[in-house]
């Protein structure tokens, strides 16, 4: 596995062999929805140069919670190109930090609520990284 992008809020790993994109968050409670947002186009910009068929993003070390305006701007905008980069099984690994994991939890039920995402993409939460990472190797 390969670092192609790497800074204080995010590092993303790349195994083209398996078409596999792990991502590892470490954004700030305090980094603000300017910052946020400014990483997740970032990370948009990778996903669209690799076009890795299995993301992971591991939101273990993540504080900025999601609030509802990045909720339905991540739905609105990031979702469609996650797909049309060619994801179709996205896993979440997520933490203790209750407030995160409910502001994830809500971005993918939101995102299930378009008919394109939820038959393009599938989704999980984990709390296990083995697992997770079998989960997006399996076929079910």
């Amino acid at each position: 596995m390969q670092t192609v992008f790497s800074n204080s809020f995010i590092k993303m790993n790349f195994d083209s062999s398996n078409s596999f994109m792990e991502t590892i968050w470490t954004t700030s409670i305090t980094m603000g929805q300017d910052k946020y947002r400014e990483v997740l186009e970032l990370y948009l910009e990778q996903l669209q140069k690799h076009k890795p068929s299995k993301l992971l993003i591991d939101s273990r070390k993540a504080e900025y919670v999601v609030i509802p305006q990045d909720q339905d701007w991540i739905n609105d905008h990031i979702y469609p190109q996650t797909a049309e980069s060619g994801v179709k099984r996205l896993a979440f690994l997520v933490g203790t930090d209750f407030l995160m994991s409910i502001s994830l939890e809500q971005v993918v039920e939101d995102s299930q609520k378009n008919e394109a995402i939820k038959s393009a993409i599938k989704q999980r939460f984990f709390d296990n990284h083995q697992v997770a990472s079998e989960w997006l190797q399996s076929n079910n």
